[in-house]
């Protein structure tokens, strides 16, 4: 049987038609094999990359050494992000010699010395310069700024702009670094930070380890998975995008959907849809908050936690410690005709007063949550009850309901500097301290926190001091 399918994303079924009609025949469906062939008509495609660094082929040229010395040296540069003196460059074709003069061809000789520039620990690592003579630690020239600005926005090699700027010693201008920064946002390549830095901080990454029961959540699968970690990712992209304050992550009433997820969401959309952009004010969503990924990771595999979700909400929005429960604390309660709601089993497990004094501040920002169930999706009742959504924030401010904790959460100014907090500790691959303390508060002075834009912050974090030098004093 030969079925033509079209580009993306296909679901295949196997079912047994029998019209036999006596009961106890066999009716069993052995597959021996199942064979998925194609596509028939690919076409012949440049390999842009390899084209980029071969300009040469050492197999094909009379002069194989001269051909490796002009790849190497247009390469080894764009690796390590710095010139590269002519006799690092001679240690690399040493290699190349070697392997030639153990009979080897010009192409397995030119694989094993790109290798030893990859190999090099000015690849694998940022090699920082020595500090002053009196100790002061030096201002980072282009070349390392630019390699810094590359990896942070990009996790890559600077590219020929930020490059060519290094060259012409114009990259440490703030405005420059500026401009870069805004530029590198809109590339594609800036989805690395999606992944990287939201995918820790805004729980992407932990979609892949999610385990939902499947008996009680049976519409979760490996596409729906793949389809929420996704989503975060492009809805995240338009924010670290937009030039609009960072509350937008908490209060946008946009999210990237495609079919397989737009069930959970709760719009209509055809099974196999692509992603896009859509509006999804009217099934109760608002942000980050109510993404589905989320949800499903700050949930157990057989119900809601609003203990998980609060203490998420306060550690990774608020950058306030939700502390840790004291020992001896008895486990979540089990459903009971006197407990039948996850909501009626916190409180009852709220009733030692151990337990209260930490579900205090955590409690009412999960609860707020209720409405989405372990896998995301909009529900109003819990095990047959209405859900309550209400609670009272330990400042006295009431919310109910996701879209209300959104809102409150947005015009406190705790998540703007929580913002500045995680973007410094992601940038300097360490948090923060006591010593930087003044130099947040610099960072977040003003409209900057809760006002500015994530290119904003970005702006700010890498024309300060702390990133244009090697080292801080501190």
């Amino acid at each position: 049987m030969g079925l033509r399918l079209t580009r993306g994303r296909a679901q295949l079924e196997l079912a047994l038609e029998s019209d036999v009609v006596d009961a106890s025949a066999d009716r069993t469906l052995y597959v021996d094999a199942l064979r998925v062939q194609g596509p028939s008509d690919l076409a012949v495609r440049t390999n842009t990359p390899h084209d980029r660094v071969m300009s040469c082929d050492p197999e094909l040229e009379s002069d194989p050494r001269a051909c490796a010395q002009e790849v190497l040296t247009a390469f080894a540069p764009r690796a390590w992000g710095r010139p590269v003196e002519p006799s690092e460059n001679d240690r690399r074709l040493e290699v190349f010699d070697m392997v030639i003069a153990d009979g080897d061809p010009p192409r397995l000789a030119m694989d094993y010395a790109l290798r030893a520039v990859l190999s090099s620990p000015y690849f694998v690592m940022l090699v920082a310069p020595a500090p002053e003579a009196d100790g002061r630690s030096p201002v980072a020239d282009d070349f390392t700024l630019a390699s810094r600005l590359s990896y942070l926005l990009w996790s890559s090699t600077p590219d020929d702009e930020l490059f060519g700027l290094a060259e012409r010693g114009a990259l440490s201008h703030p405005d420059v670094l500026g401009a870069q920064v805004e530029r590198m946002l809109r590339s594609p390549k800036a989805s690395a930070l999606a992944e990287d830095f939201a995918g820790q901080w805004l729980l992407g990454r932990a979609v892949d380890r999610a385990g939902p029961d499947s008996l009680i959540y049976p519409q979760f699968n490996e596409s729906v998975r793949a389809s929420m970690k996704e989503s975060m990712r492009l809805t995240f992209l338009d924010r670290l995008r937009a030039a609009t304050p960072v509350t937008g992550l908490l209060l946008s009433t946009h999210m990237h959907v495609d079919g397989a997820l737009a069930p959970l969401i709760g719009i209509d959309l055809a099974p196999f849809a692509p992603f896009a952009d859509q509006d999804v004010s009217a099934a109760g969503r608002y942000g980050w908050l109510s993404m589905p990924g989320l949800l499903t990771v700050t949930s157990v595999p057989t119900r809601t936690s609003p203990v998980r979700r609060g203490a998420w909400v306060l550690s990774n929005l608020m950058c306030t410690s939700p502390g840790t429960p004291p020992p001896g604390v008895s486990g979540f309660p089990d459903a009971s005709p006197d407990a039948a709601t996850v909501r009626e089993r916190l409180e009852q497990h709220r009733q030692d007063p151990a337990c209260a004094a930490c579900h205090d501040p955590i409690d009412p920002l999960g609860l707020a949550l209720e409405n989405f169930d372990g896998i995301g999706a909009w529900r109003d009742q819990d095990n047959g009850e209405p859900i309550d959504a209400s609670g009272q924030l330990p400042n006295g401010t009431a919310v109910d309901g996701a879209a209300d904790l959104a809102h409150v959460l947005g015009s406190d100014p705790s998540f703007g500097r929580c913002v500045v907090k995680k973007l410094f500790t992601y940038t300097h691959g360490r948090a923060p301290d006591d010593a930087d303390r003044a130099r947040l508060n610099l960072l977040t002075d003003g409209a900057l926190a809760g006002q500015a834009s994530f290119s904003d912050i970005l702006v700010r974090l890498v024309t300060d001091d702390a990133f244009m030098q090697v080292g801080v004093e501190r």
